[in-house]
């Protein structure tokens, strides 16, 4: 069987025509041997650079197993870390019987565009996180890049790149902010999330339910920044995004009344199992 096979390539003034045949191969070079092994070599360095992408957020499993060991990135400004949510992640976790290996990118950042710099410090620290062993990735965007689509879409795109480029592939997640503009920034993060395949935390939608059902439950500071509540609903919710499992009345609690605890789970519950 002959598989006749042309690659056309074009690069300047530079073409040539590579033919493959079964058992043997036929090179016919415009130029000189040397010279044009050499442009190839940048031309492939040239394209990789310009099209690497990463593909994220593969749907994951309905119930993640129980056996075996998964690595979560938690990436995002200063609320990310707020009360230590990843922290409190992983405790709720643990407690169910997951075994995950928790690490942090955060910082004091404009937008998750500073953790594709790795001029900056966001950016060599994300750069240090992330690697092929990363199952999860966990990303928010900062309030003022989520309410512009085009500026969140380009930071998502630019950190995908920088995710490629450290040949990880993790599924990824994105959180759904709260708070003024809910409308628009939701709109937003939906469209992320299905343009870019980032699964969904509902986050945001599961504040404005308490709230509206329980005004007198304080999830949020007076500066916007989450109580332990807010960051316990928070890590609760991608608890339950991620692994595919029911909040449950023996999960860890971070010693939050019990009638509280009550109303979060049952709250995300009710959203993200819907």
């Amino acid at each position: 069987i002959i598989v006749d096979c042309n690659v056309a390539w074009s690069f300047g003034n530079i073409s040539f025509t590579l033919s493959f045949f079964s058992g043997f191969m036929e090179e016919e070079i415009k130029i000189n041997r040397s010279i044009m092994m050499k442009k190839i070599f940048v031309i492939f360095l040239i394209i990789s650079m310009l099209t690497v992408t990463v593909s994220c957020g593969d749907d994951a499993e309905s119930i993640l197993e129980k056996d075996g060991e998964y690595n979560v990135l938690f990436v995002g400004d200063r609320y990310t870390y707020y009360n230590n949510f990843p922290d409190l992640f992983y405790e709720i976790s643990s407690g169910a019987g997951y075994n995950f290996v928790v690490s942090v990118a955060v910082g004091d950042v404009d937008s998750l565009a500073d953790f594709s710099d790795i001029f900056t410090t966001a950016g060599k620290k994300f750069d240090s996180k992330i690697d092929a062993d990363t199952d999860f990735m966990v990303v928010q965007e900062s309030y003022t890049a989520a309410y512009d689509y085009d500026v969140f879409s380009e930071n998502i795109l630019m950190l995908n790149d920088t995710v490629g480029f450290a040949s990880a592939s993790p599924k990824c997640f994105i959180t759904q902010l709260w708070g003024k503009d809910f409308d628009v920034i939701n709109d937003n993060t939906n469209k992320i999330s299905e343009t870019y395949d980032y699964k969904l935390s509902p986050v945001g939608s599961v504040f404005n339910k308490i709230t509206e059902d329980n005004p007198d439950f304080k999830l949020l500071n007076d500066d916007g920044t989450p109580t332990l509540e807010g960051s316990y609903t928070m890590a609760l919710c991608y608890f339950c995004v991620i692994t595919g499992t029911r909040a449950t009345e023996d999960l860890y609690n971070p010693a939050i009344d019990v009638a509280k605890i009550e109303i979060i789970k049952d709250t995300v519950n009710s959203i993200v199992f819907k």
